[in-house]
């Protein structure tokens, strides 16, 4: 009867965890959470990513010039008054600093290009930030050169590293949280992610555009 009532307890040991009580995780998804500025991100894939660096974009003050009969224009191109609306509105744009590598050797693998996964925002209540656009006659002033809006998408070739920048459109006061979802998936479907704490963004750094 002894051996009966190990054999049944040994049974259920195995079986229990197998069944379970709920959805276990894949362990193939990659989670990098509650990283910081300057930390890397190591998928397995070989796309290393790191967010280098974060600060806020400050419009400049619009200037002034007389008229023909001598009264007083503002002088303001379209994007500087936008931006000052959004800081009227209570909103402040965010310009995160990003870079990307494949770390795959050439020639150990010569198919192993990586396909650049995309950027996100949210605030604590995992709410969604908006991505300031970022096209024709709106060419936001890039403080940042090194770190360009475009040119890192796309694909990376095995050793080929990119520099990149992008924008969000945060509430003034939000403590912000910046992803990156990589394009492969795990077996079951779900996908990886990177994600770093910026801390409160009325404390980051200001860049004048």
């Amino acid at each position: 009867m002894l051996l009966k009532k190990m054999l049944l307890v040994a049974l259920l040991t195995v079986f229990f965890p197998m069944l379970g009580c709920g959805a276990s995780e894949d362990p193939s998804v990659e989670r990098y959470e509650g990283l910081e500025v300057g930390q890397t991100a190591a998928f397995s894939s070989g796309m290393d990513v790191t967010l280098k660096a974060a600060s806020l974009m400050i419009p400049p003050e619009p200037q002034t010039k007389s008229g023909p009969r001598g009264e007083v224009k503002s002088v303001s191109s379209d994007l500087a008054a936008q931006l000052r609306q959004e800081m009227r509105e209570g909103n402040r744009l965010i310009n995160v600093r990003f870079s990307l590598e494949n770390t795959n050797r050439k020639g150990a693998n010569p198919s192993q290009s990586l396909e650049v996964g995309q950027w996100e925002a949210q605030d604590p209540s995992g709410r969604s930030l908006e991505v300031a656009p970022i096209s024709g006659a709106m060419e936001l002033p890039n403080p940042h050169p090194d770190y360009p809006y475009r040119g890192w998408q796309g694909e990376l070739m095995p050793e080929q590293k990119r520099q990149g920048a992008i924008n969000f459109v945060v509430p003034e006061g939000t403590e912000l949280r910046v992803r990156y979802i990589p394009v492969l998936q795990g077996a079951g479907g779900a996908k990886g992610l990177a994600e770093w704490d910026l801390g409160n963004v009325s404390k980051l750094s200001q860049d004048q555009v």
